[in-house]
Order: structure tokens, then C-alpha cells, then sequence
């Protein structure tokens, strides 16, 4: 069945993130004299939203709802202020972007990160392309691996959800694609490790991002 519709998740999939996401976290652990983390632990800590992110680099006396919540708070600010410390757009995404918009394919994005810095991130760094829907968390929708969000970004497309790819680096992106129905693509230059990755079975892994055209032209015929 013919593809018309790419979801793309954000963070580990078209933009490389996580030193950013290390740098803010770190330095707020380091204000509060506790102790900080590898990039290898950060990248285990993302994928679920950033409070879920702020949860998992705290010790674990300092688990409490109420710290929590201060901590999720200040964290909101520091992000917000240093999101694109050391930011890019993965290699060859911009010639993936380039060529699915050239040949009428539609994009979108549907991410776990706070809506409000999803945007931002969009707007600085996907501005070149028009995206059909960016949407993150708090707009709405329950979080991954809930599908509700990829399917109103189907729905708004006008695309069925058989002929919808959704590329991600985790295994809640997988599990969202599952979930909504529609085919999952992992890449494996993201947050995540190939071999954590295969227990979700996903049908189709890229390397790079060049090889999506050939999954979507293997679909197409």
C-alpha cells in the first residue's frame, strides 16, 4: 500500500539533542550539590517527556511529588533558556526532508517533548519544510505510546492510517506506531541501541536517513 504520510519523532530521530539535555540537567544538579550524570545515562532517561527525564536524574530521596515539581520547574527554565545547546539536525535529514517534500509526500512530527520547546526547536530547525502537524506533549493528547496524538495528525492529513510511516528511535515510538496502526520505522542512530530495540520487533530499521526512500519504495509497489 502506497505511503502518503511520514510521522517523525524528534529528539534522537531528526535532531541530535541530548548534550543539550545533558548540559541543562547537569547544571541544575550541580546548583543543588547532587550528583550528575554520563551522556550514556541521559540517554537512557529520555523518551517519556521531560518530567519523566527529571524523575529519573534525581536521587531517590529526592522523589517526592513536591520535588518533583520544583525540580521539573526549574528545569522547564533552564531548557528552555539552553534547548539548542549543541543542537543539529542529524546528517542527511535535510536531504530525506528535501526529497519526501519534493515528491508530495506529507510530514509531521509527534514528539513526547514539552509542546511550547517542541515548537521553538521546530521554528529554528525545521522551518524549511512544511510540516503538516508538530505536536508535542501537553497539547492535548496522553503521552507516547497513547496513539491519539499520531492518529489526529493522520486524521488532519486526510491519510489513512495504513498508509501512514512512523519513524522513531525508541521503543515507545515503535509501540505508538502499533498502537495506532500504522507501520513503524526504527533508526538506529538515535537514543537508543539497536539491540534494545529488537525485542519490539519492529519491521524495518535504517541506519541513515537516506534509507527511508528505500522502505517507502518498497511500500509503494
Amino acid at each position: 500500500m502506497a505511503i502518503e504520510l511520514v510521522i517523525f519523532d524528534l529528539d534522537g530521530t531528526l535532531i541530535a539533542s541530548l548534550e543539550g539535555i545533558q548540559y541543562s540537567m547537569n547544571k541544575i544538579l550541580n546548583e543543588h550539590s547532587l550528583p550528575l550524570h554520563s551522556l550514556e545515562e541521559y540517554r537512557l532517561f529520555v523518551g517519556k517527556g521531560l518530567k519523566n527525564l527529571v524523575f529519573e536524574s534525581l536521587p531517590e530521596n529526592k522523589r517526592s511529588d513536591e520535588d518533583i515539581d520544583y525540580f521539573y520547574k526549574i528545569m522547564m527554565e533552564t531548557y528552555d533558556a539552553n534547548y539548542d545547546k549543541y543542537m543539529r539536525l542529524y546528517d542527511g535529514v535535510a536531504e530525506l526532508l528535501d526529497y519526501l517534500v519534493d515528491n508530495d509526500y506529507k510530514i509531521a512530527v509527534n514528539t513526547n517533548k514539552n509542546h511550547y520547546i517542541t515548537q521553538k526547536i521546530a521554528k529554528a530547525y525545521l522551518n524549511d519544510w512544511p510540516f503538516t502537524t508538530i505536536i508535542g506533549s501537553d497539547f492535548g493528547f496522553e503521552k507516547k505510546p497513547d496513539p491519539a496524538a499520531a492518529i489526529h495528525i493522520a486524521r488532519q492529513a486526510g491519510v489513512d492510517l495504513k498508509r501512514c510511516l512512523y519513524v522513531g528511535d525508541t521503543g515507545v515510538d515503535i509501540q505508538t506506531a502499533q498502537n495506532a496502526g500504522m507501520t513503524p520505522v526504527s533508526v538506529t542512530w538515535g537514543f537508543r541501541k539497536k539491540q534494545e530495540l529488537e525485542p519490539f520487533n519492529p519491521p524495518y530499521w535504517i541506519d541513515k536517513p537516506s534509507e527511508l526512500i528505500n522502505v517507502i519504495k518498497s511500500l509503494d509497489h
